[in-house]
C-alpha cells in the first residue's frame, strides 16, 4: 500500500509562530493501517467498494463534529491565556512561594 499522503500542509499554511501540523503516521498508526490493508486485501470488490463509503461518511461526521468543538470554544467567551505571557514572569513567582 503506497503510504504517501495527498496533501501536506506547507508552512505557508500555518500562522505565523503556530504549530507544524502533523501529517506522519505515528508507529501504532502505522501498525494498524498494515493491519486494514491485510484486511482490505481479503475483501472482495463490493465489500470494498462498501468500506470506502462508510470511510468517507465516518469522515464527514468527524468534521461535523470538530466544526461544532471548534465553533462552541470560540463563542465560549472564554480567553484562553498564551503560555508566553507567564513566561517572563520569575520574578512575581518569588511572591507565590510561602514562607
Amino acid at each position: 500500500m503506497d503510504s504517501t499522503v495527498g496533501y501536506v500542509p506547507s508552512d505557508e499554511d500555518r500562522p505565523e509562530g503556530g504549530p507544524k501540523i502533523p501529517t506522519e503516521l505515528t508507529l501504532p498508526q502505522q501498525l494498524l493501517m498494515r493491519q486494514y490493508e491485510d484486511q482490505v486485501n481479503r475483501m472482495s470488490k463490493e465489500e470494498c467498494q462498501e468500506l470506502a463509503l462508510e470511510v468517507a461518511r465516518q469522515m464527514l461526521v468527524k468534521d461535523n463534529i470538530l466544526r461544532t468543538m471548534l465553533k462552541r470554544d470560540f463563542n465560549s467567551g472564554v480567553d484562553i491565556p498564551n503560555p508566553a505571557d507567564f513566561a517572563d514572569d520569575d520574578e512575581d513567582d518569588d511572591n507565590l512561594t510561602p514562607t
